[in-house]
C-alpha cells in the first residue's frame, strides 16, 4: 500500500516546525494510553523506562535496538505530551536535541485528533526526519485500531523527495 507524506512545515522568524495530524479511531483516554504506557508504546514505537512525570528522564528502546534518551517536558493526561529528545551522532561532538509536542483533542465521533509538532526541525534533515514521523504516527493509528502495522520500507525512500523539497513548497 502506497503511503502519503503528510508533514507540513510551519515557518517562524528564526526556525521551522514540522507539523503532522492524524485521526485515531478511539477515545482520548485510549489514545493517551497508547502514547504513554510502556507496554503500549513497545508495540508500535519502542519501550520506555524511567520517570514519566514532567521533568523526568526516560530512555526509549526503539524497535531497531537504538536507545533514545528523552526528558518529559509536559504531561497533561489526555491533552498534551511534551518530550525533549536528546541524540548524538558522528557529526556532533556534543549531544543535540529537539522538542516534540503531541496534542490530543476529543472528536464528536468518539475518535481523537492528534497533532504532533517537531519544533525547530532542521531543513537539511527533513528527508529522513519527515518520513519517520509519518511512519510512527501511522503505526500509532494502526496499533490503536488493531490493524496490521506497516513496514519502514513503505515510507522510505518513497517519501524522501517530498521532504527534500518541502521547504521550497512552503514558500
Amino acid at each position: 500500500m502506497k503511503r502519503l507524506a503528510t508533514g507540513r512545515l510551519r515557518r517562524h522568524e528564526d526556525h521551522h516546525d514540522l507539523v503532522y495530524s492524524r485521526i485515531v479511531p478511539a477515545a482520548t483516554d485510549r489514545t493517551w494510553a497508547a502514547l504513554t504506557d510502556p507496554d503500549e508504546t513497545a508495540r508500535w514505537y519502542g519501550r520506555w523506562r524511567g520517570d514519566g512525570r514532567p521533568g523526568g528522564s526516560v530512555s526509549i528502546t526503539m524497535a531497531h535496538g537504538a536507545e533514545q534518551p528523552a526528558r518529559i517536558t509536559a504531561s497533561s493526561p489526555e491533552l498534551h505530551l511534551g518530550l525533549a529528545l536528546v541524540a548524538t551522532d558522528d557529526e556532533h561532538a556534543e549531544p543535540f536535541g529537539t522538542t516534540v509536542d503531541v496534542y490530543l483533542r476529543e472528536r464528536d465521533d468518539g475518535g481523537t485528533d492528534v497533532q504532533l509538532v517537531h519544533h525547530r526541525a532542521e531543513v537539511d534533515w527533513l528527508a529522513t526526519l519527515g518520513p519517520g514521523w509519518d511512519y510512527y504516527l501511522d503505526l500509532l493509528v494502526a496499533h490503536v485500531a488493531g490493524d496490521e502495522l506497516a513496514t519502514w520500507d513503505a515510507y522510505y525512500p518513497s517519501m524522501r523527495a517530498y521532504y527534500e523539497t518541502l521547504a521550497d513548497l512552503e514558500e
